[in-house]
């Protein structure tokens, strides 16, 4: 098992150490997050329930539902 942690600043940036690599993204709310907002990992995107880590290079969005959609596997452009 792949220990993980991050320290996050909501609504700024992080820097976290997944795998032994360190990494930099955006941090955001999940209420902030309308439908048809795109981000692109690395990030966190934090709500009152869950933290979700989005990877280096992984495409997410909001569906119109407000549903966060991770596409593992699609390279970003």
């Amino acid at each position: 098992m792949t220990e993980y942690s991050v320290a996050v600043d909501v609504g700024g940036t992080f820097t976290d150490v997944f795998a032994w690599n360190l990494d930099t993204g955006e941090a955001y709310r999940r209420t902030q997050l309308v439908a048809g907002t795109s981000i692109a990992g690395p990030a966190v995107v934090q709500q009152l329930d869950a933290t979700v880590f989005v990877p280096d290079g992984v495409p997410a969005s909001v569906d119109g539902n407000g549903n966060l959609i991770l596409r593992v596997g699609v390279a970003t452009s």
